[in-house]
């Protein structure tokens, strides 16, 4: 089901047969009503009635205004923060905090180091040279798991190690354009 701005709100789905309305499992999805000039998800409701809102920060700062998602909130009974998220400019998210798990998935270099190359601190974003995306405990901190990937001139991928608990789990490289070789 869709509202007037033509925004999903409900969404039905059955494991067998058809769906019927008033039996089968639905996901509902709400929204801000566009009275400040903006219709953008505010909640999402599970089958089983668990309630996670989205948020987006201080009212008039960056995150409000720009209608992104700063932070999701489990609100069935204790309003748990689900993820506190980061931003790198708009929309790209360099950052998630899961605060129950104690665990954060970054695009962050840990060292705080700025690259001498790029001139960043996003060793997870640039093309131009390796790229580097973990995940951490944040009680370490340490990987849990860590994806590091290599990129050719023209931003292919050419090669990669997948790392958990310290270990290199399995790498691969590209010997051809189209041939694919797994290391572990």
């Amino acid at each position: 089901m869709r509202s007037r701005s033509h925004a999903l709100t409900t969404s039905y789905q059955s494991h067998v047969g058809a769906v019927n309305t008033s039996t089968t499992p639905k996901v509902q999805y709400g929204y801000a009503n566009g009275s400040a000039n903006t219709v953008r998800p505010t909640s999402l409701t599970y089958p089983d009635g668990r309630v996670v809102t989205y948020n987006y920060g201080t009212g008039g700062g960056i995150d409000d205004t720009t209608s992104r998602v700063s932070q999701l909130v489990d609100n069935s009974g204790s309003s748990t923060v689900l993820a506190n998220m980061k931003y790198l400019g708009l929309g790209t998210i360099v950052q998630v905090d899961h605060p129950q798990p104690d665990l954060e998935y970054t695009l962050i270099d840990l060292s705080g180091t700025v690259d001498p190359d790029t001139g960043d601190l996003y060793s997870g974003l640039d093309l131009r040279t390796d790229q580097d995306c973990r995940w951490l405990d944040t009680t370490g901190p340490t990987d849990v798991a860590r994806y590091k990937y290599g990129y050719d001139r023209a931003t292919i991928v050419c090669g990669g190690d997948t790392v958990a608990g310290g270990r290199c789990c399995q790498g691969f490289r590209f010997s051809l354009p189209s041939e694919m070789v797994i290391r572990g």
